[in-house]
């Protein structure tokens, strides 16, 4: 079964700020659930790992041509 975060455990996570991580989800930039439309975010730890993945991919892509 997927380890599922709420915000608090995946701002620890990330190390990013809770306010970022807002920012990200409002942008929809980072990949989120909400349980029945509920107001509850929520994040699987593997979809964040391949994101972080992603984000690391396009860095190492922008820095050396």
């Amino acid at each position: 079964m997927a380890e599922v975060l709420n915000i608090p455990e995946a701002v620890k996570y990330l190390r990013i700020s809770e306010w970022k991580l807002r920012q990200l989800v409002a942008a929809r930039a980072i990949p989120h659930f909400r349980p029945g439309g509920a107001r509850r975010i929520l994040f699987r730890k593997e979809s964040l790992d391949a994101w972080m993945e992603q984000q690391e991919q396009e860095a190492i892509s922008n820095n050396f041509p």
